[in-house]
Formats: structure tokens, sequence, C-alpha cells
């Protein structure tokens, strides 16, 4: 009888540290675990704190809005026009119609915010091209080049989905109207992508959902759905004509030309 409840404890004994060694193991086993998933954790969170760093924000030295728009001009009626330089649409827009709001501006019968925005980094591989190329016009802004340097950018505007130019080629771009060693440093040194981003964020928040985006004298420039670029770029023309009366500034002269006769017809 003895012999037998021996074999009784120490099958007991037996089984019981198979249990305490289960235990242990599915213990270890699952700190393992949550080592790991916190560590996966707190990888994610470095990885998105990284990518939703907010560039600084440091304002053009050119004439600029607080809504992050360059000035061109300073005419009595205001055009705000939103653009991405990845943008399809803006290239025809600039195309059609760009040249006659410059030329109006340079006559200062319309001031022109340029707001030039990143929309589609998204379909840049990667390489944020619609900020990049922004930041760059920028750049060219502060020595005067806004205007020349944008056409450029649109002159040599890449397809969408694919890398775009690269900071290199933006320079060189530079190079080729005149543009020399600020600028340079300007776009290596990444000096607007902040106020790129933060104009963007504005324009989002101000209800632009789309380039290119029109107003004139805050009113938005829209057609009916379905209707093409041409019916905008229609519609623009009818408007500033109309803007353009009201405010005494004939099409076929300058402001200063129309002032003149009027104070001669009083």
């Amino acid at each position: 009888m003895a012999k037998r409840y021996d074999k009784k404890q120490q099958a007991a004994r037996v089984m019981r540290e198979q249990r305490e060694r289960e235990q242990r193991r599915r213990q270890l086993i699952m700190g393992s675990a949550i080592v790991g998933v916190v560590v996966v954790i707190l990888g994610l969170i470095g990885v998105g704190l990284y990518l939703n760093q907010s560039e600084e924000v440091v304002p053009p030295q050119a004439q600029h809005t607080e809504s992050g728009a360059i000035v061109v001009g300073d005419g009595p009626v205001t055009v705000d026009l939103y653009e991405d330089f990845m943008c399809p649409i803006c290239g025809l827009f600039d195309e059609e119609v760009g040249g006659e709001l410059k030329q109006m501006a340079e006559e200062g019968r319309i001031t022109l915010n340029v707001h030039p925005i990143a929309i589609l980094d998204g379909a840049s591989q990667g390489t944020r091209y619609s900020t990049r190329s922004a930041a760059a016009a920028v750049c060219a802004a502060d020595d005067g080049k806004f205007v020349e340097y944008a056409d450029t950018l649109f002159t040599n505007q890449p397809e969408e989905q694919t890398p775009g130019l690269d900071d290199e080629e933006l320079i060189a771009l530079g190079e080729e109207i005149g543009l020399g060693s600020s600028f340079e440093s300007c776009v290596k040194d990444k000096t607007y992508r902040g106020w790129v981003q933060d104009a963007t964020d504005t324009a989002s928040a101000d209800g632009v959902t789309g380039t290119p985006t029109v107003f004139v004298d805050g009113e938005q420039i829209e057609v009916p759905a379905g209707q093409g670029l041409d019916a905008v770029i229609e519609k623009l023309r009818t408007t500033l004509s109309a803007k353009l009366a009201e405010a005494g500034v004939d099409e076929s002269s300058s402001p200063s030309e129309s002032a003149s006769e009027g104070t001669t017809q009083d």
C-alpha cells in the first residue's frame, strides 16, 4: 500500500510540475507578445509623429497675404487663384487665361493673389512634387520672379503619377530665368515648404476642394456640373469685365488713364 501511495504522490507531483511549467511558458509567451505589441505601437507612433511633423512656417519676403497667396499687381479688382503645379487642368487654365490675368495685374487693373497650394502631393510617387514646386515658386517670388517661374513650371509640368522634377531640376529651371544662389539655397533649405503646407490647410478650411479655383472680389467663379474649363474661363472673363466697369476701369486703358479722364470730365 505504501508503494502504491508513493507512486500516486509522485504522479501527482509530476503533473503539478508540468502544469507549473506550462503556466510559466504561457506567461512568457504572453509577456513577449505584449512587449512585441508595445514595440510595434511605439514604432508606429514614432513613424506617425515623423510623418506628421509640421515644417516651420516661414513667411515669404515677397508681398503676400495672410491666407497664403503671393500678390501680383495692385488693382481695384481682386482675383484669387488657387493652383497646384502638378494639376493638369491648372496647366490648361494658365495656357488659356493666365497671360491675360498677369497682364491685367501688371497694368494695375487687378490685384492677382496666386495661392500655390499642394493638394496633389499623393500624385507624385512620394516625392511631394506639389509642395516642392510651390515652395520653389515662393523662393522665386523673393527674387521678384514669381510670375516667370510659375510660367516655367507649367511649361515643364510633369504628368500626374510620376515623381516630377527633383530639386536640382527645379533649381535649373530658376537658373534659366536668371535666378541665382539665393534661390538655390532657398530651395535646398526647404525654406517655404511649411508655408505652402499652411497655405494648403488654409485653402481647405476656406472651402477650396480642387484646382484651379478662382474668386473675383470674394465671389467664386462656378459653373453648372458638367460644364468644363471653357465655361469657367468664359464666366471669369464676363465677371471681370463687369467688375472692372463697376470700378471705372476701362478694359482698353490703365486705371490711371481712366482716373485722369474722369477728373478732366469733372
